[in-house]
């Protein structure tokens, strides 16, 4: 795990971040740097860049977060880099030189975590979202034209204050949309501090139940159709863990999970997807792969 900052510039109605952990304070770039080439050179295959908001890395202190990944993959070694939770707004931003490092650099998963919260505009207003819908589903569109297969993670709270049947409904319309291949349901609770918690029109604790089922329900089949599109696939994948079950757990640059049979811990290998779950792929080492250094 690799820390960026803590913080962060929003002001969301539901959260308590900004009083618990302050405004943005970003660490400086040499130390991220430092931090994280001694954890590859103690032998880390993983590097997970992390903040309440890894998007508004550098907006305090004159750099970015794609100034701040080129910096990292100079580190010589065989490693991924996972990117942490972005905010759309401010994703939107640096979208387009991000990808572009993507495309450059195999080393950086093609995994994007970029929470909408709710698919109504309405209910993003009272949650200070500070970005609409459509402004959303454009940012998806983007990545989707040049990541097809890109690994897009993204956050819904049901029953906020105020939701509508409605405004539930636009929230299942943007899954569906969007077809996201992870989607972390929460149910809008009260958080001390919070300013939603003097909000009206709480949603009764059954309400919330059966739309975080509903969209528990819609998820589930939007993964195992994603998942089945990975059926055939072969390329490099890198092992790194074993089961509880005794196989071994590997990713391939998209950040899917592949279930394996053999193959050694840390090791780049070859697979070919020969059959899916809603959750993982599983697949069959065809060979070792060459590794992936800069």
């Amino acid at each position: 795990i690799v820390p960026i900052a803590q913080g962060c510039l929003g002001s969301c109605t539901y959260c308590t971040v900004k009083y618990a952990r302050g405004w943005l304070q970003s660490y400086p770039m040499q130390d991220v740097f430092e931090y994280s080439k001694k954890a590859v050179e103690k032998g880390a295959r993983e590097l997970y860049v992390t903040a309440q908001d890894t998007a508004t890395y550098g907006k305090d202190n004159g750099v970015d977060l794609v100034e701040l990944l080129s910096k990292m993959l100079e580190i010589e070694g065989d490693f991924q880099i996972r990117i942490g939770m972005m905010n759309p707004k401010y994703a939107a931003e640096i979208i387009d030189p991000l990808l572009d490092l993507m495309e450059k650099d195999e080393r950086i998963y093609r995994f994007l975590h970029l929470p909408v919260q709710s698919g109504s505009d309405r209910i993003l207003d009272l949650m200070k979202r500070d970005y609409d819908i459509e402004s959303f589903n454009n940012l998806i569109k983007k990545i989707r034209l040049r990541f097809p297969k890109m690994t897009l993670s993204t956050d819904v709270i049901v029953g906020f204050p105020g939701e509508t049947n409605y405004d539930f409904e636009l929230t299942v319309n943007c899954l569906e949309k969007n077809c996201f291949d992870i989607v972390n349901v929460s149910k809008y609770g009260d958080r001390p501090f919070a300013a939603s918690v003097n909000f009206d029109n709480k949603i009764p604790p059954d309400i919330k139940k059966k739309r975080s089922k509903f969209i528990a329900e819609k998820v589930h089949a939007i993964q195992n159709i994603r998942n089945k599109e990975w059926i055939g696939w072969k390329g490099n994948a890198i092992i790194l863990k074993e089961t509880p079950k005794g196989n071994m757990f590997a990713r391939n640059i998209f950040y899917r999970p592949i279930i394996l049979l053999g193959g050694n811990l840390g090791e780049r290998v070859c697979v070919n997807v020969i059959s899916n779950s809603k959750s993982s792929l599983k697949g069959k080492i065809e060979r070792s792969s060459p590794q992936i250094e800069n």
